[in-house]
């Protein structure tokens, strides 16, 4: 018997449809919920014992630092100081509060630090006592950035007896750096009895309708509006200790000076160095703690910590090591130079016959040159006919793309880069330095409960710190101005290619009406400028540059003046500071830039970008003879491996070299009209400027206080 198979039936492929499980498949794990109802007294319990522990918190916080900042020339801050501080101590009365003067000319021009005092009862908002202190500074942006950054909350007085703006010129350019470095807690103030809608709508428009406004009726309703407001955290400053700190004592034999005030924050310790604004690092020798004046017993100061960190005198001899080899490398450069001339006697008429052959040279141009202002793109240069372009511009080479092609980082490195540092990964190094520094000061804080018996996380100590100039000392003696002390990290001490994005700011006032030295229309390169960033105050002279895409392989475009519109990145030698703080530019006493830190990268490359242009004279569909982009066949011949790029977006190449002149022949990839450009991109690059004077402490003061 024979069994016909059907020749038409269907046979599945054997790999498709197979019931086993495919292991590539996502397989949807559903995991059973339990819902846990949570004990209502349980809850009720935890919120009570939550609020109990940030009240306690509350309660181990030092004195609230109140800085009183006047918006107007009409109010003077340290009389507001002074009569706040009698009417908590209960000298004063409320109507004694008239510090309005009518002369425009009125300004804050010292330091006023009030005493330490116990708001009144009747002001508190919880059943803990609360200790404040209130101080103003000199009515500049630079005196009042540097208290603000010790600050825990800002009061603004406003007069409201003014119809115009509610900020005079200096006022909005006080609140304009206070925004951009990063504000406390904001209470503003009205000083007029009546209650000034302007003022109140303008304070809302530049902080926010937020923030706490009073009218100054009633001084108890304001004492009771700063023992409610809670202080806000400043990300720049979390991560370190810093005091407002005042002088105790010096002694000019052994250079030692001893400060007092509160530990804020996290607080010191003895294996950091210590940053005095305004000043530089010093070394921090010990903290001392002495029990409460109230408290009977008599204790001598006892000392926390010994110092174990190497001398900063060391550190300052190395710069000042480095400032002299710079100078000799200067000088030898100089001498150098000076040899070139082949001068063999003294004889003026030699002199007179090498110069007069400069001249001569000088002045044989084929083409002209011409005004920059006369230029079509803002990178274009000429080049006269007596020099080669390969000998004139031998330091730059052509790119076929500037996005793709590859510039190592390594190759014809200069001499300060044998002086600086270098991070592998210095978002983990941040990082640990900050534990580090975070699991030592929480000692220290320990230690000062343990010796006085008061349970604070701020605590008043005594800081020696050793180092510190007698003329220094004098100088914040003269200006009755206290000592800003914070924590230096150990990165903070490793010079570095450092860079920031910044921003231009915009003129808060019509330009007609700025002064010509105030301007800032124009914002070149490699001139000095102050920088403001956390605690430190510093002058360096920086080069900007621009990235043209997302992928340029670490590769930017060197500015020579600050972009308008754009967000630039400024690079300087310097100290590695944290990433993301803020940081300001100064000129002249006047905000300039502005923008944060985007960390140290020695390895970036800045490229300083030069256009060569040339002119077509006769154009044959895709063909063209171009002239006055060079003027001798050596250097067509040169630079024939090149890109060409006209202004329409062609792209070509040089085929070969017509004539003596330097007329050249040039083939592009679509039809080239008469009227067009051709250019040739040249690249260099160009690194910051070498200024230790960022640096070194010594001579940042004697620039700031010039």
């Amino acid at each position: 018997m024979v069994v016909h198979r059907n020749a038409l039936k269907q046979r599945n492929k054997p790999f498709k449809g197979s019931t086993k499980s495919n292991p590539l498949k996502k397989v949807k794990i559903t995991a059973k919920v339990e819902l846990v109802r949570i004990p209502r007294k349980k809850v009720i319990s935890d919120t009570k014992k939550a609020a109990k522990q940030s009240r306690l918190e509350v309660k181990r916080l030092g004195p609230k630092a109140i800085l009183i900042v006047s918006c107007n020339s009409t109010v003077k801050s340290s009389d507001f100081v002074n009569k706040i501080t009698q009417y908590i101590q209960g000298t004063i009365l409320d109507t004694d509060f008239n510090i309005i003067c009518d002369c425009d000319s009125i300004s804050d021009s010292e330091w006023n630090i009030g005493n330490i005092v116990q708001l009144p009862k009747k002001a508190l908002t919880s059943s803990f006592s609360q200790k404040v202190y209130f101080y103003s500074c000199p009515r500049n942006v630079t005196s009042v950035l540097s208290a603000a950054a010790v600050a825990d909350i800002i009061i603004l007085l406003f007069d409201g007896l003014r119809d115009d703006d509610a900020f005079d010129k200096q006022g909005y350019d006080i609140m304009r750096a206070l925004k951009l470095q990063g504000m406390p807690s904001v209470i503003g103030v009205n000083l007029t009895s009546s209650d000034s809608s302007i003022v109140k709508r303008y304070f809302n428009d530049e902080l926010g309708p937020d923030k706490k406004y009073f009218v100054l009726k009633d001084t108890l309703q304001l004492l009771r509006g700063i023992s409610s407001t809670s202080c806000k955290q400043i990300s720049w400053r979390k991560d370190r200790g810093y005091m407002l700190g005042q002088l105790h004592s010096y002694n000019k034999d052994d250079q030692k000076l001893v400060l007092k005030g509160y530990m804020k924050n996290l607080g010191f310790t003895c294996k950091n160095l210590v940053h005095i604004t305004d000043v530089g690092d010093f070394v921090l020798d010990k903290i001392e703690v002495i029990p409460p004046s109230g408290n009977t017993m008599s204790l001598d100061p006892i000392t926390l910590d010994e110092v174990n960190q190497m001398d900063i005198n060391d550190q300052i001899d190395v710069l000042n090591e480095v400032i002299e080899e710079d100078n000799e490398f200067e000088c030898q450069k100089l001498d150098e130079m000076f040899d070139n001339i082949a001068i063999e006697s003294n004889d003026n008429d030699v002199l007179d016959e090498y110069f007069k052959k400069i001249v001569n040279e000088s002045k044989n141009y084929e083409m002209e040159i011409r005004d920059p202002k006369d230029r079509m793109f803002p990178d274009e240069v000429d080049i006269p006919s007596n020099i080669l372009a390969s000998k004139r511009f031998r330091k730059y080479r052509a790119l076929e793309d500037f996005n793709r092609s590859e510039w190592d980082p390594y190759m014809d490195l200069p001499v300060p880069y044998s002086k600086i540092h270098e991070f592998e990964s210095f978002k983990a190094l941040v990082k640990y330095c900050n534990s580090h520094h975070s699991k030592h000061a929480s000692k220290i804080v320990e230690a000062i409960k343990n010796v006085t018996g008061i349970d604070t996380n701020e605590p008043f100590v005594y800081l020696q710190i050793s180092g510190v100039n007698s003329a220094i000392v004098d100088k914040f003696i003269n200006d009755a101005k206290p000592f800003i002390v914070s924590t230096v990290l150990p990165y903070e001490r490793k010079v570095t290619v450092l860079e920031m994005s910044i921003n231009k700011v915009a003129p808060l006032m019509p330009i007609e009406s700025h002064d010509s030295e105030s301007s800032i229309d124009s914002i070149p390169s490699k001139s000095e400028y102050k920088f403001l960033t956390g605690f430190r105050r510093f002058i360096s002279r920086p080069i900007f540059s621009i990235k043209t895409s997302v992928n340029s392989s670490g590769k930017s475009i060197y500015l020579k003046v600050l972009d308008n519109t754009k967000m630039c990145i400024a690079s300087i030698y310097g100290f590695a500071l944290p990433l993301s703080n803020p940081i300001i530019m100064m000129r002249n006493d006047e905000v300039i830039a502005h923008g944060s830190i985007i960390g140290p990268n020695p390895k970036r490359v800045v490229l300083k970008r030069i256009i060569l242009t040339g002119y077509p004279i006769k154009v044959h569909k895709q063909k063209a003879i171009v002239r006055y982009m060079f003027f001798n066949p050596h250097d067509i011949r040169w630079y024939k491996p090149a890109k060409l790029v006209t202004k329409r977006g062609l792209t070509g190449r040089i085929m070969t070299s017509l004539g003596t002149h330097g007329y050249m022949k040039c083939l592009f990839d679509q039809y080239i009209s008469q009227d067009d450009v051709v250019m040739l991109y040249l690249y260099k690059r160009v690194y910051p400027k070498w200024h230790p004077y960022t640096w070194t402490h010594q001579s940042i003061t004697s620039s700031i206080y010039a």
